[in-house]
């Protein structure tokens, strides 16, 4: 028998995202401001968000650019 070995990739614990990119994953701003668009989670309003705000994954940085620490 081979043995097999598992590997798994880290998921990082902060991205940065920049206009026009989407957001990884559900996180914490920790540095930046943007204006992003909500409508992936069924939120039809673009809002701003800086240091300190939550943000969700699958939603778009249309201007600004924002670095984010996972949350789980």
């Amino acid at each position: 028998m081979f043995g097999i070995k598992s590997t798994t990739t880290p998921l990082p614990e902060t991205a940065i995202v920049n206009q026009g990119e989407v957001i990884p994953f559900n996180g914490i701003v920790i540095d930046g401001s943007a204006i992003i668009d909500r409508s992936a989670v069924g939120i039809s309003e673009k809002g701003f968000v800086g240091v300190n705000d939550v943000v969700d994954e699958q939603t778009v940085v249309l201007s600004g650019s924002l670095t984010i620490e996972r949350i789980d």
